[in-house]
């Protein structure tokens, strides 16, 4: 829904480290983690040639709307995509909702914008946001607004809704966060909810104390602050030293490294916050810049070899398989990890493409640059893992193959006015060469799917 539901996201549940997570025992808390749908809640999957993901997003059938969950008050709520809270006069005592064109009349929405928030997903003071949900009713013609957050006159760029009612957080399913315990030092995070709904969310590490993902061969921090040489006042006279900025991230990382296979990177646990908004010197004048973040001290070093090695596993026979991710050296599935196409050979993701048709894209590189005058021949700098790149630019848009290594000493780039300019590389580098393309109709289609039955 464009930037209206970003502003929601900004409260994911465990997002950014900001949610804590209960690990209270239940009956099932040993029982293999895995997501399904309750008497209320349906699971949304995308199916590829018969091989499904884990739910995707929830429709609640009793409002007959798509939802997610975010915590609420006390608990944890399968709720709406957001909509802005505005006015319709200049004392702002009559409010509208501004909704993407999307949304049909009629339908429960989060509204926000009634009181202003940080980079954090909190208000000003510090203080959690209050989400407030809304009956949508019927879409007005474009007007004059005020607001959100202030009484300020805007043109509205979205669709304008009546507001029905205010509906209280009870009328939305609610769940319940429990840690189930999976293998080794991982454990599954799974939301139970109250019509019998599960949601495995998200791979913890006990050692660590934070959520994980695999990426680029270790189980490394899903969330993490950027760390710098931070200031505490707008002049950067005032050193922090090494800090982490943030939204309350537990961890933090720099001097990071990767080949397209496998990454380093210097590992910090994080510590109590230092100030409320940190500041560095960036760019070839070393101007003082805010972050916008918090800062956070940079505690304990945490050596990058402490993180579990990633593995995978493949499953199934046919052309689209099942990707899991495992551990190196373990033996269960820790985390569905996605697709892989034999016909391709090699993993993909579902995207709506150029043509507009559902496919399951190759993972690969991004291309902006070309080898030759004509911007015809895409490359990408050479890393690691890289069998596929995707252009960007001109008449080369699409996927190609990785055919060739060379050294180059200046590349192509397409200008805005269709032409090929030579730019130099300083140095020279070592590049990847795209040869054949892959057609889009060689690429396996996929569906969304809302589903009442099957365990994921």
């Amino acid at each position: 829904m464009g930037w209206v539901a970003r502003a929601l996201a900004l409260f994911p549940v465990c997002g950014l480290a900001l949610i804590s997570c209960e690990s209270a025992p239940t009956p099932e808390a040993h029982d293999p983690p895995a997501s399904k749908p309750g008497t209320r809640l349906s699971a949304i999957v995308l199916e590829v040639e018969g091989v499904r993901t884990p739910p995707l997003r929830w429709f609640d059938k009793l409002l007959n709307v798509e939802c997610d969950f975010y915590e609420a008050g006390d608990k944890y709520r399968c709720l709406p995509d957001s909509a802005w809270i505005v006015y319709a006069d200049p004392a702002c005592t009559q409010p509208l909702l501004e909704i993407d064109d999307s949304v049909p009349d009629y339908t429960p929405v989060v509204g926000l914008g009634d009181e202003a928030f940080g980079h954090c997903g909190e208000t000003l003071e510090g203080k959690p946001i209050t989400l407030r949900a809304f009956m949508a009713g019927k879409s007005l013609p474009p007007q004059t607004v005020y607001g959100p957050f202030d009484c300020e006159p805007s043109d509205s760029s979205q669709t304008l809704h009546e507001i029905v009612e205010e509906m209280p957080m009870g009328r939305f399913v609610s769940a319940k966060s429990v840690r189930v315990p999976i293998e080794g030092r991982f454990d599954g995070k799974v939301l139970y909810a109250d019509d019998g709904a599960r949601d495995f969310y998200a791979l913890y590490d006990k050692q660590l104390g934070t959520d994980v993902s695999a990426w680029l061969g270790v189980y490394q921090p899903t969330y993490t602050a950027d760390m710098v040489d931070g200031f505490s006042d707008e002049a950067c006279t005032q050193s922090l030293g090494l800090v982490g900025t943030g939204c309350s991230a537990e961890y933090g990382t720099q001097n990071f490294e990767y080949d397209g296979c496998t990454a380093t990177a210097d590992l910090w646990k994080l510590g109590k916050q230092v100030a409320d908004r940190g500041y560095l010197q960036a760019g070839d004048d070393n101007i003082c810049q805010t972050t916008y973040y918090p800062a956070w001290e940079a505690k304990k070093q945490v050596p990058w070899s402490s993180l579990v090695a990633a593995d995978r596993r493949v499953d199934g026979d046919g052309r689209i398989r099942t990707v899991w991710d495992t551990a190196v050296g373990g033996k269960k599935d820790l985390r569905w990890g996605g697709f892989y196409d034999a016909n391709l050979g090699t993993d993909c993701y579902p995207t709506r493409i150029t043509t507009g048709v559902s496919r399951c894209a190759p993972h690969s590189a991004w291309s902006w640059e070309f080898l030759d005058s004509t911007c015809s021949t895409p490359i990408v700098d050479e890393t690691g893992c890289v069998d596929v790149m995707e252009s960007f630019r001109g008449q080369q848009e699409g996927f190609f193959r990785v055919t060739d290594t060379v050294e180059i000493d200046h590349h192509y780039e397409q200008t805005y006015s269709d032409g090929c300019q030579r730019v130099e590389d300083e140095g020279g580098k070592s590049v990847l060469v795209g040869g054949a393309r892959i057609p889009y109709e060689n690429m396996a289609t996929y569906v969304r799917l809302t589903l009442d039955e099957d365990t994921f």
